[in-house]
């Protein structure tokens, strides 16, 4: 009795031209009893070759790694592996050439650091990220719960908290809204400071939607989407104002937090708003999100088969404050008006 079968490791490769570099995050990783480290490559046409030999659960890679130009697309192609990308801030047109290209396997993308003292946050963050790849592997949780259709109804503003994995959802549910959505989305996505704004970039010239960083006081109109902005917590008033809260502490351990954004639906009319979790680590909205369901508001979570990370959504699915669990496009068709089944 409560005997559990060992969890194998995590299988991870570690792409940097700095061997230095390398050494810090194998440090770190192998300090983790669900992490091993099975590779080191300093440029792209090693990386590749240690991809296809030894078939890792994660690839750590630097966005300015030698010879990797065409590393990325080749191995969506001929060895498909998660991506943990390590990017510069003033690296932004090649961030916005990988999400153009379709991420090819991107699920997070976190900031090179340029003090020393800061690389012990990145790795800790990045090695959080990787082990939470394996929740409810072991475990798998029941989602049955959910009805076997669900309708939106009238709603017009909808909040998004995502994660590790959340940008690829994201662009997935958006798309499915179609052209002229009667929805405005609120999203908090938890990315490195500054990243935002190339998330931002790439979604508006990708989508016919008017996709932007929220600013203070602005109203969210359908078809619009706002992200919110680094260091700022962001709320939605009940006559669809934004507002950016500079001042306040981190929630969760996120400025801004999803949690933070779901309260302030509390005092919308319930019928007219809904809360969606995607892909992501940590537990981050799932107690507000309970307490909008408490309200009868429409909150979904994404499923755990569509999910790079499925910490969040999870999270919200144990509390049963999600009313329905759907992949990304059927959340955005839901939310476009049309009916869904769960199986969609």
């Amino acid at each position: 009795p409560g005997w559990r079968r060992p969890v194998k490791p995590l299988r991870v490769v570690v792409a940097d031209s700095s061997m230095s570099v390398r050494g810090v995050l194998k440090r770190f990783f192998e300090a983790r009893p669900n992490i091993q480290i099975v590779g080191e490559a300093e440029n792209g046409k090693t990386a590749f070759a240690l991809v296809g030999d030894v078939r890792p659960d994660a690839l750590v890679l630097d966005l300015d790694l030698p010879d990797s130009g065409d590393l990325m697309p080749s191995i969506a192609l001929r060895h498909p592996v998660p991506v943990f990308l390590i990017a510069g801030r003033t690296q932004r047109q090649a961030l916005l050439d990988v999400f153009a290209a379709g991420h090819h396997g991107v699920v997070a993308v976190h900031e090179r650091p340029e003090l020393p003292e800061q690389w012990e946050a990145l790795c800790t963050s990045l090695a959080d990220a990787i082990a939470e790849m394996e929740t409810g592997r072991e475990h798998p949780l029941e989602e049955d719960h959910a009805p076997r259709a669900v309708v939106a109804g009238d709603i017009s503003r909808v909040a998004i908290g995502a994660s590790t994995g959340g940008p690829n959802a994201v662009a997935e549910l958006l798309a499915a809204l179609g052209e002229r959505p009667r929805v405005g989305i609120v999203l908090v996505q938890h990315i490195s400071p500054g990243f935002e704004t190339v998330l931002a970039e790439w979604l508006n010239g990708t989508l016919p939607l008017d996709v932007r960083v929220a600013s203070d006081g602005e109203p969210l109109l359908a078809g619009s989407v706002r992200i919110a902005p680094a260091g700022s917590h962001c709320v939605l008033e009940p006559d669809g104002v934004i507002r950016l809260l500079d001042a306040r502490a981190a929630v969760n351990g996120h400025q801004p937090s999803v949690e933070t954004l779901f309260h302030s639906l509390l005092g919308h009319p319930s019928s007219a708003v809904a809360a969606v979790l995607l892909s992501g680590m940590g537990s981050d909205g799932a107690e507000a999100m309970l307490e909008l369901r408490r309200q009868e508001v429409l909150t979904i979570a994404q499923d755990r088969r569509s999910c790079a990370v499925f910490g969040m959504p999870r999270a919200a699915i144990e509390r049963r404050a999600a009313s329905v669990v759907l992949p990304p496009g059927a959340i955005g068709r839901l939310l476009a008006g049309r009916d869904v089944s769960v199986d969609d």
